[in-house]
């Protein structure tokens, strides 16, 4: 193992331009990849937040029942996806009204009855904020008799739905090709320092190296490439994220664990790398 280790390291310095390359196909591809993912990181907490937005509002008539309207606090409660569901009194509504008016408050100082109406809050969980659920809810609100008007910005629900889903098939489909791509363009960069020592190699296989010690050495060289790869990628990725944050606005930034899954993928897709290039050539002589 250790004489594996030292022609693994003494590969870098046999062909460093090689070496110099395949580590930099690692770190631009693991940087295009992580900051596409860390742009639809962002992308997802906008739409959590959007969706934390969502609320439905059910208005009451002003005759309606006090009875009447506790129970159905408690049964719309019990719905599946419901959060909360809260009361809201005409003078409540009113005061939160005057609250929304600032300085114009005054406004409403000559007011005889509150036109404000009471409502019911309501609240979904998180997975059940889409149009589809929020509107089961609504329509069950609706269907009391109490009830003047439901709203729960229909339009605007609907286009966070159009958004997620776009967001998602744009995510899924550039993900996977870049990942593609990235995996080509490192396979070709480590085939290529292959290909620049097959001297080098045939001299080994003369000497009675077998192709298991060549394998492993080469291994070893495509998985430290790769791993240095990630790590530079990891240090950008951080650095353009904390650039971005201080100097434009805050970001939702990755996790710690994630750079280092980031060194991992490069340590991984140097090893694939390899084991695919090297296999073909020792195949031929």
């Amino acid at each position: 193992m250790l004489r594996t280790s030292k022609e693994a390291i003494l590969g870098f310095t046999r062909a460093k331009a090689m070496s110099f390359f395949a580590i930099l196909a690692t770190a631009f591809s693991l940087l295009v990849l992580g900051l596409f993912s860390l742009a639809l990181l962002n992308l997802n907490a906008l739409i959590r937040y959007l969706e934390n937005k969502v609320e439905i509002m059910a208005y009451l008539r002003d005759n309606a029942d006090p009875g009447l309207v506790g129970l159905a606090l408690e049964d719309l409660s019990k719905l599946e996806g419901v959060h909360q569901v809260r009361y809201m009194s005409k003078q409540k509504a009113l005061e939160n009204f005057r609250a929304d008016l600032g300085p114009d408050s005054d406004l409403l100082q000559d007011l005889e009855t509150n036109p404000v109406p009471a409502s019911f809050n309501i609240t979904m969980k998180p997975g059940y904020r889409d149009t589809l659920h929020v509107k089961r809810i609504a329509d069950e609100a609706q269907a009391l008799t109490f009830v003047e008007e439901v709203d729960y910005g229909r339009e605007w629900l609907r286009w966070i739905d159009i958004f997620k889903h776009v967001v998602s098939v744009v995510g899924a489909t550039a993900g996977a090709l870049l990942g593609l791509v990235g995996i080509i363009l490192i396979s070709s960069a480590i085939k290529i320092a292959v290909f620049s020592r097959q001297k080098e190699i045939f001299v080994m296989k003369i000497v009675g190296a077998t192709n298991s010690f060549i394998r492993r050495s080469f291994l070893l060289e495509g998985f430290l490439k790769g791993a240095i790869g990630g790590l530079l990628a990891a240090g950008m990725i951080y650095t353009v994220s904390e650039i971005f944050s201080y100097k434009i606005r805050p970001v939702v930034a990755f996790s710690d664990r994630y750079y280092l899954y980031i060194l991992l993928a490069g340590a991984l897709m140097g090893l694939v790398g390899s084991w695919i290039s090297l296999g073909r050539y020792l195949r031929r002589i």
